[in-house]
């Protein structure tokens, strides 16, 4: 026994008193468990417990009665000024229990809001926890989000033909709920454009741009289903769980031209199919000389079918303009329609920096004439790792480091643990001015596993361990992509390493994409 309870001396008289004094002690020791209705009939000790299994409840016994000890949220009608942190309450002008965290307060209920009580991560309603507009009582999406106030909900409940631009407000929330929104026949504008809005989430609606496809008679080119050109600035954008298809130009298009800033993007498990162009473009190009920046960007775990004449994913800085601290992870690209694909299938053009290609997975077509490079990248510092390949032309390219400050800090290229299959070339470089680090690529079934292209004139090229049989090399679709990856070189040393995180729905956790490579 504990110290709290006595055990009787052998041979002791009095042997019968410690243990009447362990079962009074048992009393407060042991709570007792029964329905709420036979609480009665519990002696209320000094310091006994009763619990209500049915109702949940909790009492504490005084000696001479029950007194309900059931934690409850202190009650207030404006939220504190400045909480403590684990502090919560409950606020009766919104009908919210909250709790202060380190990154301020979330709700855990919401009667406003939809809140699952995960505490305001990436795929909860904590932040957008205002009214619930459905598009069938306002008789379309415009009027819904018209009517719309900040940290409101739009739900597509209604099928619905839209033939002028849905032009959407910051601090919103778009989420489907059994409705698709079609452009109307003849159409060519921009579905759905987020334009210098700001902690916007468009999440598992369904759309149709209404291109016929190249073998049908063309109908709707020019659409674009969310977003647009010129569309900057723009902050906190979450694309998620949406069907995006028939797009007469760009499924999903944020390209601004103005020398705006387009920060913390996060496009994420959308399927996205029969695009005429681009599946997903992000890009900036300076054309009146003030710049212009595209940053934080992660795209991950996409299906993206059927891309015509352009990537299926890309990303770009030109002019002036640059693209950085971008993420392109755990996407499936199939380019199997049947029609021959002109441009890359994931590709990183000119002024980009601080990117990472990871775990993708890219299919082409094999009776395709004129496919084109898989991965394609221009710039510095820059991680292709891990990636499947399969029957693609020139299946992994890097080229052109040099785009702008010549005199900068050295550019780098990773290109690791690939596996390429059934290609013409594994791997082309040219035009390089910085340095290349090639290892651990399984080329199998490729004309030329690795090819010069020439004009290259760094100094500082390392290559090792590729070949046709490369077991260190990535091998078909990864069971469970991580946030991070490190890669080493021969002797071990850390040469390369990136994380992502897409933050929560929270303007204040926003995305973050960090990549670092040296040899």
């Amino acid at each position: 026994m504990t110290k709290r309870y006595q055990t009787p001396k052998k041979g002791s008289k009095d042997w019968h008193i410690p243990l009447n004094n362990n079962f009074i002690k048992l009393d407060t020791d042991v709570e007792i468990r029964d329905i709420e209705s036979n609480l009665k009939q519990y002696s209320p000790e000094q310091g006994a417990k009763f619990f209500a299994i049915d109702t949940g409840r909790r009492y504490i016994g005084t000696g001479s009665e029950w007194t309900d000890a059931t934690l409850s949220a202190p009650t207030v009608s404006a939220d504190p000024s400045s909480p403590a942190e684990g502090q919560f309450w409950y606020n009766t002008s919104d009908g919210a229990l909250r709790i202060n965290t380190s990154k301020g307060p979330v709700d855990i209920v919401s009667v406003g809001g939809e809140s699952d009580g995960s505490g305001g991560r990436e795929g909860d309603n904590t932040y957008y926890d205002g009214k619930k507009l459905a598009t069938s009582e306002y008789g379309g999406i415009q009027a819904a989000v018209d009517a719309a106030s900040a940290k409101d909900v739009i739900s597509v409940d209604a099928d619905e033909t839209v033939s002028s631009v849905v032009a959407l407000k910051s601090d919103i929330k778009i989420e489907g709920a059994g409705g698709v929104i079609t452009a109307a026949d003849g159409s060519s504008k921009d579905m759905l454009r987020p334009g210098e809005v700001s902690n916007v989430w468009i999440d598992g609606i369904h759309l149709d741009g209404g291109w016929e496809g190249p073998n049908g008679d063309g109908g709707n080119v020019g659409t674009r289903c969310i977003g647009g050109v010129n569309v900057g600035p723009v902050d906190n954008i979450r694309i998620t769980n949406c069907t995006i298809e028939n797009s007469g130009l760009n499924a999903v298009n944020f390209v601004d031209k103005n020398g705006d800033e387009m920060t913390d993007i996060y496009i994420a498990n959308n399927t996205i199919r029969n695009s005429r162009n681009h599946g997903i473009l992000l890009g900036v190009r300076d054309e009146n000389g003030s710049g212009g920046l595209v940053e934080n960007l992660l795209i991950r775990g996409n299906q993206v079918d059927d891309s015509y004449d352009a990537q299926a994913i890309g990303c770009f800085g030109q002019d002036g303009g640059v693209a950085r601290n971008c993420a392109i992870v755990d996407n499936m690209i199939d380019q199997r329609g049947g029609v021959d694909p002109s441009g890359a299938n994931i590709a990183l053009e000119e002024e980009v920096e601080n990117c990472i290609v990871y775990a993708n997975t890219i299919l082409g077509d094999p009776n395709a004439s004129r496919g084109g490079p898989n991965i394609t990248k221009d710039g510095r510092n820059c991680i292709l790792g891990n990636n499947y390949v399969k029957d693609c032309a020139r299946s992994i390219v890097v080229k052109n480091h040099s785009y702008y400050e010549p005199d900068g800090p050295p550019r780098y290229s990773l290109v690791i643990k690939n596996e390429v299959v059934d290609g013409s070339d594994g791997f082309f470089y040219s035009d390089l001015d910085g340095d290349l680090h090639v290892s651990d690529n399984c080329f199998t079934n490729c004309n030329k596993g690795i090819t010069d292209g020439g004009s290259n004139t760094g100094t500082n090229y390392t290559f090792y361990n590729n070949g046709p049989s490369v077991s260190s090399a990535k091998v078909g679709i990864p069971d469970n992509v991580g946030t991070s990856v490190t890669y080493t070189d021969e002797d071990g040393n850390t040469i390369g390493s990136g994380t992502w995180s897409a933050g929560s729905v929270d303007p204040s956790n926003p995305v973050s994409v960090s990549v670092s490579a040296s040899i």
